[in-house]
């Protein structure tokens, strides 16, 4: 999704650009900026979608069955989240390099 967004606004920005005066300038910031945009939204949706599809299962796998009640230890399933995040971040930082 990320590569095909920024191809085809790339390309558009270009011919925006191509357009004498405040009018190229102004065309392409805004279509540059409104593929950014998009970007940003869809790659916070797309993560947001994975935390809660995550948050579900480490659910299950915290959870004791006492009698008929449920108990699950929500400590051990944000810190199980919070180490997934860490580790997700820390490749993004260092797999640039």
């Amino acid at each position: 999704i990320g590569m095909m967004v920024a191809v085809y606004s790339n390309a558009r920005t270009a011919v925006m650009a191509k357009k004498d005066g405040a009018e190229g300038w102004k065309g392409s910031f805004n279509t540059a900026f409104r593929a950014g945009g998009v970007m940003g939204y869809s790659l916070v949706a797309i993560s947001m979608m994975i935390l809660y599809m995550l948050a579900l299962v480490f659910r299950e796998y915290f959870t004791k069955m006492e009698g008929e009640t449920r108990t699950v230890n929500y400590k051990e399933l944000f810190e199980c989240l919070a180490g997934y995040g860490l580790g997700g971040s820390a490749i993004a930082m260092f797999g640039r390099v």
